[in-house]
């Protein structure tokens, strides 16, 4: 790369990517380093010898509007915000002039060098170089509950959602960005085929409200689908039931088939069934959430085969590898 941060400013200016430094002698710190610009983005990824990577789906917001708009959304003015994935620093660039405190958690190690750089001088800005699959409760409890943003990566967008949504890291609110896809599935409303264990699960949870659309052409490279940002709230009422997501996933295995038909092989199924209301001829996919909400209450009820099937120790941790196949 030569040169150091500042030969990299150096570069970028030459290649009329920032603006020139104001009153000749102003340092570093006085240069914009906004990479929203595709064309500062470009320069950015080559001084750093940076390829961005479509497996693990490294997609870039280089659109300021959608940019602004997304942070005026979220609503994190005077918020500890959690920021999962922070790339090359467009999102939080904006974020730490709204934000009481913003921990960004990076995996990828070489992203570190060129977001240190476009975050240099932020002193509102934390970051945390790991997975935040990984990610422990202990590493962020001297902030408080965040409201957590991002733009989740295809591959592992469930089982980031249920790190949170199972309580294992605190959290506020959620505003995070999914292909439409996955947004769609999770809003959608009984009797669409988009319908299904990922729409109840998460909403057994959560209150999910989308709040912006963003196109393919506002990433830097430009990715093959349309996202949307969505935000999640917790519900006052919280769901606490290991087992949800495996009887969901074995119940909508059979999505085509009748609701009694469906359940069968689940001990308890056909009790539940009718405590719950639930008409036995209708299809998995026609039934409501909070028919769902009572029917798994029945079914996980304490004392109740699934409740004693795993040790304390392995719930989370085997709720998490099959919700990420909901």
């Amino acid at each position: 790369m030569g040169g150091g941060v500042f030969g990299t400013e150096e570069a970028l200016r030459r290649k009329g990517s920032v603006p020139s430094r104001r009153g000749g002698g102003g340092g570093i710190s006085n240069f914009e380093r906004d990479p929203v610009s595709r064309r500062f983005l470009k320069t950015l990824l080559r001084e750093f010898a940076f390829r961005p990577s479509r497996r693990l789906g490294q997609n870039f917001l280089c659109d300021r509007r959608i940019r602004d708009t997304f942070v005026e959304r979220a609503a994190v003015d005077g918020e500890f915000v959690l920021e999962i994935g922070p790339g090359l620093g467009a999102l939080t660039r904006r974020l730490v002039e709204k934000a009481d405190s913003v921990v960004g958690v990076e995996k990828s190690r070489h992203l570190l060098a060129p977001l240190k750089f476009v975050l240099e001088g932020q002193r509102r800005f934390h970051l945390i170089e790991k997975d935040v699959l990984a990610l422990k409760r202990e590493e962020i409890a001297g902030w408080g509950e965040p409201v957590v943003v991002g733009n989740l990566p295809y591959s592992v967008t469930t089982p980031i959602l249920f790190r949170f949504l199972e309580e294992e890291l605190p959290w506020k609110r959620l505003v995070v960005t999914v292909q439409e896809e996955v947004g769609k599935r999770i809003l959608a409303r009984p009797g669409r085929s988009t319908y299904g264990a990922l729409t109840i699960a998460v909403r057994l949870r959560a209150e999910v409200r989308k709040i912006l659309s963003i196109p393919p052409s506002a990433f830097y490279p430009v990715p093959e689908v349309r996202s949307t940002v969505l935000e999640i709230t917790p519900l006052e009422r919280r769901w606490r039931r290991s087992g949800t997501e495996e009887i969901l996933k074995k119940i909508f295995s059979r999505r085509r088939k009748t609701f009694r038909n469906a359940v069968s092989g689940i001990e308890g199924g056909d009790a539940a069934m009718e405590k719950a209301g639930i008409n036995p001829t209708l299809r998995p996919e026609e039934i409501d959430i909070e028919r769902y909400r009572r029917f798994l209450g029945f079914v996980l009820s304490e004392g109740s085969s699934w409740r004693r099937r795993e040790s304390p120790g392995s719930e989370r941790a085997e709720s998490r590898i099959k919700s990420a196949e909901i």
